[in-house]
């Protein structure tokens, strides 16, 4: 059965004022960057959540959601192409905040890897700081300052990163993988991404990734939705694979399992 997602909730303006409605959506992960007023004939003020191009043709209905007086707008989103292989490397952030983003000038080798885990994405989206990981076998990792909580485009995998050192630049082109990227930021986010850098890490000590557990929670710090830096804890239902670069914590971390994934309400699975 094909998933759908939300293109917009709908307010019953009898019931709900404008404002209750954006504290509403806000307080429940949702965007209100996008409100459109009621037309005097129409009795719901609505807040679109994703853009219908993204979205099948007819493929919406409406559906009851959350409390009285609301209503919810889906549809099937279009399947995306495949991604291709050695896209640049880009980090977005926004002005005034800790959040960046990554780009990289220099094309990586074409290596083949015995573990496919070893190759880094040449686009990841900066979304906050990392604070803390409890993992299932009991084990703690504590981040100190500088860690960097990202994730690929997709919103599919999460990496943490520890870079030597950053700078800020302009991307070259728009490519494709940094739109998806710049989507991603702002879906999570619910602020436009205006900034760029190029970071570099250490090689790692081995060879390939580490699986070293199972993540039962995270903690990070992000500026999502108020733009004032704040921590979020999440749990896992579906406890996902942790990979490290080295033995201990490493430089860099991957996060991924069937279940998770990063959307407009925050970390999901």
């Amino acid at each position: 059965m094909t998933s759908t997602r939300i293109h917009s909730l709908l307010f019953d303006r009898e019931r709900w004022t404008p404002a209750a409605a954006r504290a509403w959506a806000k307080m429940h992960g949702y965007s209100t960057r996008y409100y459109a007023a009621a037309a005097p004939s129409e009795d719901y003020f609505r807040f679109r959540q994703l853009a219908t191009k993204h979205f099948q043709a007819d493929s919406f209905r409406t559906i009851a959601f959350g409390r009285a007086g609301i209503k919810a707008v889906i549809g099937r989103p279009k399947r995306t192409a495949r991604r291709t292989p050695n896209p640049p490397t880009t980090v977005q952030t926004k002005k005034g905040t800790s959040s960046s983003s990554i780009v990289d000038e220099n094309p990586r080798p074409s290596v083949r890897h015995k573990n496919r885990f070893l190759n880094v994405p040449e686009v990841l989206t900066e979304l906050g700081e990392a604070l803390t990981i409890e993992l299932t076998n009991g084990r703690t990792l504590d981040f100190k300052k500088g860690w960097l909580f990202t994730a690929t485009e997709t919103g599919r995998a999460i990496w943490l990163l520890k870079p030597d050192k950053k700078r800020a630049v302009k991307p070259n082109n728009r490519h494709l993988w940094i739109r998806k990227a710049e989507s991603l930021y702002k879906r999570f986010t619910d602020f436009e991404p205006d900034k760029y850098a190029l970071v570099t890490i250490k090689r790692p000590t081995q060879e390939k990734f580490r699986n070293i557990g199972r993540v039962k929670t995270i903690a990070y710090k992000s500026d999502k939705w108020t733009g004032k830096a704040k921590g979020y804890i999440h749990t896992f239902k579906k406890p996902p694979s942790i990979w490290s670069n080295e033995d201990g914590a490493g430089n860099l971390l991957k996060i991924m399992g069937p279940k998770m994934r990063l959307t407009i309400r925050g970390i999901e699975g």
